[in-house]
Formats: structure tokens, C-alpha cells, sequence
């Protein structure tokens, strides 16, 4: 028995996931609009969200908590590591991170 589910998305699928993850954004820049300068402090902050949604499921596996702070949890997660991502833009060899969003245009045949 297959302890995994085929994970094709759907575009509606995708659009509900990122307008969850770009809510916790909004959310998270207003709370808190400034953001560490160094990579090692900006990815703690990436594994304490994520430690965050692993606690937020274990919650709903074992004690019957509900599947909306997981939803929650996995769009700040999300949104985190956006903030990070464009931190790193603002901070770093932007020209790299931009060389990759074109990768990725090009792959997924975005304009």
C-alpha cells in the first residue's frame, strides 16, 4: 500500500494555494515589515515556519485539531519563503535570481 497521492495540480488548485500563501504575505509584511539582513537568520525564520506547519499537523493527525491551522501554517510557510526570496533579490546577485525567474518563464512557457 502507497503511503502517496499523484500530485497533478489543477490551475484553480494552484491559484486557491497561492492566494493563501500571498494573504499570509500581506499579512506578515504589515506584522512584520522589516526582515533580517543576513541569509543564516532569514532561513531560520524559513525553519521555524516550517516547524510551525510540522506541529500544526501533528495536532490534526494526533489530537483532532483542525485542518484550517494546517492550511495556515503551510501558507505562512509559503509566504516565508517569498520574503526570503525577495530579500535575497534586494540583497544579493539580483542579477542571479532574475536569471532564474527567466529559467522558469521559459520552462513553464510563461511571458
Amino acid at each position: 500500500m502507497s503511503n502517496q497521492i499523484r500530485m497533478i495540480s489543477t490551475e484553480n488548485e494552484r491559484l486557491n494555494a497561492l492566494t493563501c500563501i500571498f494573504g499570509e504575505f500581506s499579512k506578515a509584511e504589515m506584522k512584520h515589515p522589516e526582515f533580517p539582513v543576513d541569509l543564516i537568520h532569514r532561513s531560520a525564520i524559513v525553519a521555524e515556519e516550517s516547524g510551525e506547519l510540522v506541529q500544526a499537523c501533528l495536532d490534526n493527525v494526533f489530537d483532532d485539531k483542525s485542518i484550517e491551522d494546517v492550511i495556515t501554517e503551510a501558507a505562512q510557510v509559503g509566504a516565508t519563503v517569498i520574503r526570503f526570496l525577495v530579500s535575497v533579490q534586494r540583497t544579493h546577485n539580483k542579477t542571479k535570481l532574475e536569471a532564474m525567474v527567466q529559467h522558469f518563464k521559459r520552462e513553464l512557457k510563461l511571458k
